[in-house]
């Protein structure tokens, strides 16, 4: 779970991770990623560490490095044998990962589509817009490339070495995984309204990031398939 400042959401999302952890496996961790807060998130995810320091280990970026690089810091120090994520904000149901473990599989990247969007229309048709441009430069087919509820077999987290720093990391998760013959399944989520704090999505600085990461990422695809090969762990 990445968070970047989050403080009035911490508690809420812990719980409610921690509610529905034992549900779906006997053995869990909480890998919880700081990047660069400014406010007590840090402190706030301390007090759970201290209260449960069997299961939670937290990763502190001492400055803001991006979602994907925070995203990415978190998948991979994961140890166990299935990693799931969302974001700190609290608005998904982690309930509905239970729904993901019949269709669980060694060859399988399971991803949430959300039914409904919850942030307005603009968030929603700009979401709408970015997973198309996203299908369209790397071959996906994907119906919400960015959902924030995802389940991945280790092995392939540890196939794999993101570039991206930025809201690209999840196409370029998503294009490692159909390039290496992993099978995308997309199951329907909830989604609810952020009840604290603001989403920094529809900052141009995120958005000139993620399409410049996008088209970087696109170019050296194009490049390797010239090659007639799919990019070693670290080319792309």
């Amino acid at each position: 779970m990445p968070f970047h400042d989050e403080e009035a959401n911490v508690d809420r999302s812990l719980r409610a991770a921690l509610d529905v952890a034992p549900r779906l496996a006997e053995d869990i961790e909480l890998v919880l990623v700081d990047d660069g807060s400014e406010d007590g998130t840090y402190a706030a995810l301390e007090r759970w560490r201290e209260g449960m320091p069997q299961c939670i280990r937290i990763l502190r970026h001492d400055l803001n490095q991006g979602y994907g690089r925070a995203l990415w810091s978190g998948l991979q120090e994961a140890h166990k044998e299935w990693v799931a994520y969302t974001d700190g904000d609290g608005q998904f149901d982690l309930s509905d990962l239970l729904r993901f473990l019949p269709h669980v599989s060694s060859d399988k990247v399971l991803t949430g589509v959300r039914r409904e969007r919850s942030e307005g229309w603009l968030r929603d048709c700009s979401a709408s817009l970015w997973t198309c441009v996203v299908n369209r430069a790397l071959g996906l087919e994907l119906r919400d490339v960015d959902c924030a509820l995802k389940l991945f077999p280790r092995p392939f987290l540890q196939q794999i070495a993101p570039r991206s720093r930025g809201a690209a990391i999840d196409a370029e998760i998503f294009l490692e995984a159909k390039g290496r013959g992993y099978r995308i399944q997309e199951i329907e989520v909830a989604h609810y309204p952020r009840l604290h704090g603001r989403s920094s999505g529809l900052r141009p600085r995120v958005i000139a990031r993620a399409f410049l990461e996008l088209g970087l990422l696109t170019w050296r695809l194009h490049a390797l398939r010239g090659q007639r090969r799919f990019p070693t762990r670290t080319e792309l």
